[in-house]
């Protein structure tokens, strides 16, 4: 993990380097992603917790998984986006929303992107 932040410390703000620094931190979390999923999957053997009929019996996981891959999908776009690759231009914020997921967008509708830094790329 130490790798990876000095990884990311080191990169200029270019188009390039920010692609690179999504690299990294994807690759940051899938393999922590990996980790949960494997840890689940080991539980689920050790303690035969598919048998339960409650909450206890279902994985996870693969849907945390799932949404991860949506919203790392969401976020490349947004990047490409920034930096006008392919023609298109900066994202409006009603363009943004649409891009995400729909359980995530309805929690977004009320906020205006551009008037906070945080959620502004």
């Amino acid at each position: 993990m130490k790798d990876y932040i000095v990884a990311l410390d080191s990169l200029p703000d270019t188009y390039e380097a920010t692609m690179d620094k999504m690299v990294i931190r994807f690759e940051r979390v899938d393999l922590y992603l990996q980790y949960l999923n494997d840890q689940e999957q080991t539980e689920f053997n050790i303690y035969n917790l598919s048998q339960l009929s409650n909450i206890f019996g279902k994985a996870i996981m693969p849907a945390i998984i799932e949404q991860y891959q949506k919203e790392k999908a969401f976020i490349t776009g947004r990047i490409a986006k920034r930096y006008d690759i392919g023609g298109e231009g900066d994202l409006t914020s009603e363009e943004s929303i649409d891009m995400v997921p729909e359980e995530i967008a309805s929690k977004l509708e009320d906020i205006e992107m551009e008037d906070d830094p945080k959620l502004a790329l």
